[in-house]
């Protein structure tokens, strides 16, 4: 009887020595292989083991070309890119995603997103049942069997998915990929917002994902009444989106013939009038010059061109070029207009941005009013949170105050909480509802007292706090009215209703601001350093009030501030925050002397005493540590 000995063959994973810089970068969150940093490499496209100078382990990554990298570092520890990897990365990134999952007004987001959900190369996108697999290099498709068969153990709830190829060598753009096949054109939302979006054509699918907030900000009314126009349009979704939020009239430009006929769709599929709404195949820099020989203006001017653009007459680069954009802008924006300025391109900073938005401007006198970044879905490597692994409970009729030194985090917080920012991770509930981005929460905002551009009335101001209950297309009614004249004479400023915003003091416009939150008769109030810009006095009785609103009307109230005795004085919690650590707990038994010289180097010596019965706590600085 014959024998027979069977050999498993391994193939040694190759070592690759990375220079010191490159494992500071990877220390630092830098997870790309930059191709300057290994001129020579005998091997490709495969998994490598990364070692330093010393030939110490310093973590598992790939090589394979994808723009000006060579490859990407994936993680610290040593894994197998096997379906049980993929499945934790993606475990991970559907529970990170669970406030879209549950949104009935948003159905087409990011599901994985490259090194910001633990693997570069690979995105993963949602468009109501049906997902696209978009592959960035030539490693991550010859393993996408592996990728797409741990997808489907996760995500068993889609119906279909596509795939894109993103780098140059293979013939292909598009294609089905497994289950059904989706129609050639079918809805999806956003903000509440129909588009038609298509999955088998090319690389585009009709709209861009990552602006959504953006978009969301027009819907919400930032163009409401406005005139809008719209460069490098595309299919249109910026004017559809503030078309939705009352805009008076959009003008939509691309040099694109087909933009024109799915930017129409896109209306049509949510039931506006093409009447007030233009759309020219033109390219955008013959647009400026023919609007300012018609005399033509606007009142918010999109900008969102291609990173790189090529035409018979000129060619457009956004690190070169925008400043051009934006200075033609000026030329037909109307006074106290808005730019919406916007690009992806991935070899402009954001600092090297702004400098090609300053360059536009020229000294012209200008106002940053958002900025944004990539929105939650988006998930990014960050090495360095702001904050994490904060959790808290508040209950109606307490107030919770967030202490810290300048810069801890703690506006970026109630941004957050309020939803004006974005969280990465997290999830924030109220009555134990979940609150999505896009939810009508009840929240009311209070932000730091600050000038406002246009010449709204204290009674406009606070009108704007029932946004919140009054339909898109729908005028304020006299129950409206009535709310906001009652919320005017319970914070004391009724005398100040037909008072514009540029005639009020700096604590007369924060009362207009927490009147205006109250409007919008909110669970929970989230108030940025109320009393800033106060003199003494003014302080305490802003304090006072704030107390006393959160009894009356039994909200829960969060407020960050810099003072450590107003927290003493009118709240019932405190959340005290400084780099990775914080304490949480009733305010006795948070803001102490020593948490306070733990916490901002000072020491401190609190007084308890009584008047009139009643019991006072503050504090005496004895030193700050050196």
């Amino acid at each position: 009887m014959r024998k027979f000995i069977t050999f498993d063959i391994i193939e040694l994973m190759k070592q690759l020595t990375i220079p010191s810089y490159t494992e500071e970068n990877i220390k630092k969150g830098r997870f790309v292989l930059e191709k300057q940093d290994f001129p020579s490499l005998s091997f490709h496209h495969q998994v490598v083991e990364l070692v330093n100078a010393k030939g110490n382990f310093v973590g598992i990554g790939y090589l394979s070309e994808q723009n000006k990298g060579i490859g990407w570092f994936i993680s610290h520890k040593k894994v197998v890119f096997d379906v049980s990897f993929f499945c934790r990365l993606f475990q991970c990134a559907k529970e990170k995603r669970q406030v879209y999952q549950q949104s009935k007004e948003t159905t087409a987001y990011r599901l994985f997103n490259q090194e910001g959900d633990g693997f570069g190369g690979l995105t993963i996108d949602w468009y109501q049942e049906y997902a696209v697999f978009s592959w960035y290099n030539l490693f991550v498709y010859e393993i996408k069997d592996t990728i797409v068969q741990a997808f489907q153990q996760v995500f068993p709830e889609v119906t279909g998915a596509y795939e894109k190829i993103r780098f140059k060598g293979l013939n292909v753009e598009s294609a089905h990929l497994y289950g059904q096949e989706a129609p050639a054109f079918f809805p999806i939302l956003e903000n509440g917002v129909r588009y038609k979006v298509f999955l088998n054509d090319g690389l585009m699918t009709g709209i861009f994902l990552d602006q959504h907030e953006v978009r969301g900000s027009l819907v919400d009314g930032l163009a409401a009444g406005k005139s809008l126009l719209n460069m490098f349009s595309y299919t249109a979704a910026f004017s559809v989106a503030a078309a939705m939020g009352g805009a008076s009239q959009t003008t939509s430009v691309d040099l694109a013939k087909r933009s024109r006929e799915l930017s129409e769709a896109h209306f049509r599929e949510n039931g506006l009038d093409l009447s007030h709404h233009t759309f020219f195949v033109m390219d955008v820099f013959d647009y400026f010059k023919y609007a300012k020989r018609h005399g033509l203006t606007y009142d918010v001017i999109v900008l969102d061109p291609p990173s790189f653009a090529r035409n018979k007459k000129q060619t457009f680069s956004v690190a070169k070029d925008y400043h051009k954009l934006i200075a033609q802008s000026l030329e037909i924006l109307n006074p106290q207009g808005i730019i919406i300025a916007s690009t992806n391109a991935a070899n402009v900073s954001r600092t090297k941005f702004k400098k090609e938005i300053e360059k536009g401007f020229a000294g012209s006198k200008h106002r940053y009013l958002k900025e944004y970044g990539l929105p939650a879905d988006f998930a990014y490597n960050k090495k360095d949170y702001i904050f994490k692994d904060i959790s808290f409970t508040i209950k109606s009729g307490e107030i919770l105050t967030i202490l810290g030194r300048n810069g801890i985090g703690k506006t970026t917080l109630v941004k957050c909480i309020s939803r004006i920012q974005q969280l990465q991770e997290g999830n924030i509930y109220i009555n134990n509802k979940l609150v999505s981005p896009h939810d009508n929460a009840p929240i009311g905002y209070v932000p730091q007292a600050r000038e406002l551009s246009f010449p709204y009335t204290v009674e406009e101001i606070v009108l704007m706090g029932r946004s919140r209950h009054i339909g898109m297309f729908s005028v304020p009614t006299d129950k409206d009215y009535e709310i906001v004249h009652s919320v005017l004479k319970r914070i004391g400023i009724s005398s100040l209703a037909s008072k514009t915003a540029s005639s009020l003091s700096g604590g007369q416009l924060q009362l207009a601001f927490i009147a205006r939150a109250l409007a919008s008769e909110p669970q929970l109030l989230i108030m940025d350093e109320p009393e800033s810009h106060l003199d003494f006095k003014n302080q305490y009785t802003m304090l006072s009030l704030i107390r006393n609103i959160v009894d009356e009307s039994n909200l829960a109230c969060i407020m960050n501030t810099h003072y450590p005795d107003h927290a003493l004085q009118i709240s019932d919690k405190t959340l005290m925050l400084k780099p990775n650590n914080y304490i949480l707990g009733t305010t006795k038994n948070t803001v102490t002397e020593n948490n306070l010289n733990d916490f901002f180097d000072v020491r401190t010596k609190i007084i308890v005493g009584k008047e009139d019965n009643k019991s006072y706590s503050g504090f005496i600085v004895l030193g700050t540590e050196e």
